[in-house]
């Protein structure tokens, strides 16, 4: 962890209090938020409530205490430290979202960061009330992937806000030893 940082967990209400409380005794500030509901593919198609808590993942737009956050999922591992991401040239998103572009298991190392495609698991954000709201309307995407759908349309490189590329080396989806050896941090 960044001595110099928050290291901020969003729950929701479902998470038990004390798992919460565990975690600011751990030194992480707390953020509990309610679900997002009424969002396209809520529910699986077989009316599962698995995935409710994804489109959660959209209140990091509206920690506007923030002036960028790092978005890890749960499932994220570390391998180095990410201190050096905050100087990256595409720190400073000017459409509010920087990423590591989507790779497959056979990606060459480094991967070309040359899809359209970006990380749900992975991002960097400038945090804005307005962003967050209007993320929230965004319709027409593939809802089978939830709010990475909705991101990947929102931020899609030919939209209105494309998202912008950070080094690889910051993170890899489904990383292999040329990735660890290359010196991918997550």
């Amino acid at each position: 962890m960044d001595p110099d940082r928050d290291f901020v967990v969003l729950t929701t209400p479902h998470i038990p209090l004390g798992l919460e409380e565990q975690l600011r005794r751990e030194g992480a500030t707390v953020e509990r938020r309610e679900l997002i509901r009424g969002m396209p593919g809520e529910l699986d198609p077989y009316g599962s409530e698995q995935w409710k808590d994804q489109y959660s993942k959209l209140h990091v737009f509206n920690l506007t205490m923030y002036e960028r956050i790092l978005f890890l999922d749960s499932d994220m591992v570390i391998n180095q430290p990410m201190q050096g991401i905050w100087e990256d040239q595409a720190a400073w998103p000017k459409s509010g979202l920087a990423s590591t572009g989507g790779n497959n298991f056979d990606h060459p190392t480094p991967p070309l960061n040359d899809r359209d495609d970006f990380n749900g698991g992975f991002w960097l954000v400038r945090p804005s009330a307005d962003l967050f709201e209007t993320l929230l309307k965004v319709r027409g995407y593939n809802d089978w992937d939830k709010e990475q759908g909705l991101m990947n349309k929102f931020f899609n490189s030919k939209a209105q806000h494309p998202w912008e590329k950070l080094d690889h080396v910051w993170n890899v989806n489904y990383p292999n030893g040329a990735d660890i050896d290359y010196g991918v941090h997550a």
